[in-house]
């Protein structure tokens, strides 16, 4: 099994020696949904408007953990046959356009931010293609701690397919550690992850025609006018 990227920058930084794996009493769950949905809302299905952008929100929530000092987290929106910042997308529906971290402290920490192939499976298996970020820090940060719905960041994707199309989307788990997939780390310099992906599916639709649009806008306008009447 290769090193994951926590291991690589924690020694390259000589903050820690060694990093230790996730106990059984321990649980990290990775979600997303759509940019200003409800935290804990946790989506099956999302539609999206085909020659858009959509910009979805990515937390976490740990059990037995504690603060953390590192979090890894690759949002996949296609797949590839290979792992790392080598990897290329099997398909363009989706394309990526923008990262931000939710907060500072995680904006300073930020040690990788880049598209990979997801790591875990051996080379020529499928596995999601997408964004792969880390923040790392030699304290922890703030607001994190068990129970905490702790968002991460904000991914905006270019929406490319046609209508009637469907993207799978994921946070990527491999269930151990490994490179290019999601992950934290407690102060203690423990590394935990999900036991299992998250998973998605994006369904796109079509830009309203005019004529739709405009009997929507006089639909509002009668409603409203029902409402001062009353």
């Amino acid at each position: 099994m290769r090193k994951s990227w926590i291991r690589v920058s924690l020694v390259s930084a000589s903050a820690f020696a060694l990093i230790g794996q996730a106990s059984a009493q321990s649980s990290v769950q990775f979600w997303f949904n759509s940019f200003g949905d409800a935290v804990t809302s946790q989506p099956s299905t999302i539609n999206v408007t085909s020659g858009s952008t959509a910009k979805f929100s990515v937390y976490v929530k740990t059990t037995g953990v504690g603060s953390l000092s590192g979090i890894t987290m690759l949002f996949g929106y296609s797949t590839s046959t290979s792992a790392g910042t080598g990897a290329t997308p099997a398909d363009t529906k989706a394309t990526f356009n923008a990262w931000t971290w939710a907060q500072s402290d995680l904006a300073s920490a930020e040690a990788f931010n880049a598209r990979a192939g997801g790591g875990g499976p051996s080379s020529g298996t499928v596995r999601p293609y997408g964004e792969s970020v880390s923040a790392l820090s030699l304290g922890t940060f703030s607001g994190t701690g068990d129970g905490v719905n702790f968002k991460i960041g904000d991914i905006t994707l270019n929406i490319n397919a046609a209508a009637g199309n469907t993207i799978p989307i994921s946070i990527w788990s491999f269930g151990t550690s490994d490179s290019n997939a999601s992950a934290v780390v407690n102060s203690q310099s423990n590394e935990f992850f999900p036991a299992q992906p998250y998973t998605a599916t994006l369904n796109v639709v079509g830009v309203p025609e005019p004529a739709t649009l405009a009997a929507l806008g006089l639909g509002a306008m009668a409603m409203i006018r029902r409402r001062r009447r009353a």
